[in-house]
């Protein structure tokens, strides 16, 4: 089974690893008339999933994206305070989880969870804060995007 992800080059998540070995597993219990090991197979397959979850919102969820935001010029102690005011602002959670600074250049990265607005009204919004370089918001996963 192992060989099959071995060679096949499109499988990089581990997730994808965990649904063909499912799909190995429930094929050899059809096969063998084993229906009652797929039935114990498929509830811990579910249980497993439902604690993954479970343990990920429980941890404070701050798992939807992430935030980059590059500011330039003289006064950048107060729009590091405007932009992540207007960060926390737009999402339900948000960590500002490292600063640096490099030749003038302050660059913030944030975790957030749960945006409230499009990632254009937050990009907009983070804009208007002073003196901004760039502004750059990455996504965890499908489905955060509003």
């Amino acid at each position: 089974a192992l060989s099959i992800i071995r060679f096949r080059t499109p499988i990089k998540e581990p997730e994808e690893v965990g649904f063909i070995m499912l799909v190995i597993a429930s094929s050899i219990v059809c096969a063998t008339f084993n229906f009652h090991f797929l039935v114990i197979l498929y509830v811990l397959t579910v249980l497993t999933l439902c604690i993954l979850r479970g343990a990920k919102a429980f941890a404070g969820g701050r798992g939807d994206g992430m935030a980059i935001v590059v500011l330039g010029g003289k006064d950048t102690a107060a729009a590091m305070q405007s932009v992540e005011d207007r960060v926390d602002q737009h999402t339900r959670n948000c960590l500002l989880e490292s600063t640096s600074s490099k030749g003038g250049a302050v660059s913030m990265q944030f975790s957030f969870s749960g945006l409230k607005t499009s990632p254009a009204a937050l990009q907009t919004e983070i804009e208007q804060a002073g003196d901004i370089q760039s502004v750059n918001i990455f996504f965890n996963r499908p489905g955060s995007v509003v």
